[in-house]
């Protein structure tokens, strides 16, 4: 088995994926064809007639159907019929065996649930796995102000402020409100705009990218806003961070989530990520007192 073994998602976008590939995968998928075996199961079974769990991968504008077909007598637990039947969250550690235009079939070498150890760290592990490891940025202890602003109180109309502030404003006003003394000029081959190791999650410290996404694009983020094949996020994930953050000034629209989703997934590294779209940006440039704005309530 190879050293490093990376999310499917990553392996397509960083163009690596090929047969005799391993891989893993943490998501929804749909098991089909177990129940036929309930009674017992021959020792050969038509590769078109084994059960198999499969799903929809749609990355960087492109579209797959990933298939695992497997034997029944690989499965180690009694609770296997009932976790791989209808649609199900599983981790998956596979061989890719073909590829075509559509679709990857694969070799499941394990099928199963993720359960983090650590009596300590078991709940705040488990939740982050059952969120694809997303926090969100009011959860941020330097970001807690802006638990104090309705959401409701900032519609598509006030957004509109953002296109005013550029990139460089929101990257001071982030370092301010960390407390991250170190501003770093833009250049051409940075991995993020902002690091730091200021950023507090429950009282603790995690190192911090940041890549900030600023007005000139002031409409819904694309996978096709962050670089070719969306080489930005490959790039963030490049960093030495605990904690990847991706700022917008607009909404972020699934497929981005979804690549962000995928490179926190690694099995060998998994890190944390965190979105914050033009409503969070304002919530905390409000809460804050930045970029000329103020609280509702002033």
């Amino acid at each position: 088995m190879e050293k490093e073994v990376k999310p499917i998602a990553e392996l397509i976008l960083r163009n690596q994926l090929r047969p005799g590939i391993f891989f893993t995968h943490n998501g929804a998928f749909f098991c089909k064809g177990l129940s036929k075996f309930s009674n017992g199961y021959p020792e050969i079974i038509p590769p078109d007639k084994m059960p198999r769990i499969r799903l929809k991968l749609s990355i960087s504008g492109l579209d797959y159907a990933l298939y695992l077909p497997y034997h029944p007598s690989h499965l180690t637990s009694a609770s296997a019929r009932s976790e791989l039947s209808g649609k199900k969250r599983l981790f998956v550690l596979g061989l890719v065996t073909n590829i075509d235009e559509s679709s990857i079939e694969a070799k499941p070498y394990i099928i199963g649930n993720l359960i983090a150890q650590g009596k300590d760290l078991l709940a705040w592990e488990n939740t982050l796995w059952q969120r694809q490891r997303e926090i969100y940025f009011d959860e941020i202890d330097n970001f807690s102000r802006a638990k104090s602003l309705a959401e409701r109180r900032i519609g598509y109309k006030e957004l509109g402020v953002l296109k005013s502030i550029s990139e460089k404003e929101i990257k001071n006003a982030f370092a301010e409100i960390i407390n991250e003394p170190t501003v770093p000029k833009d250049w051409a081959g940075e991995k993020s705009d902002l690091f730091s190791t200021m950023v507090r999650i429950g009282g603790k410290n995690y190192s911090t990218a940041f890549v900030l996404k600023g007005p000139s694009k002031f409409h819904p983020m694309k996978m096709s806003d962050l670089g070719k094949n969306g080489d930005q996020i490959v790039r963030l994930y490049d960093e030495p961070a605990e904690l990847l953050i991706l700022q917008h000034c607009h909404t972020i629209e699934n497929p981005v989530r979804v690549m962000m989703r995928a490179f926190a997934e690694n099995i060998r590294r998994p890190r944390m990520f965190c979105l914050i779209d033009g409503f969070a940006t304002l919530r905390i440039l409000k809460a804050y007192k930045k970029c000329g704005q103020k609280p509702d309530d002033d």
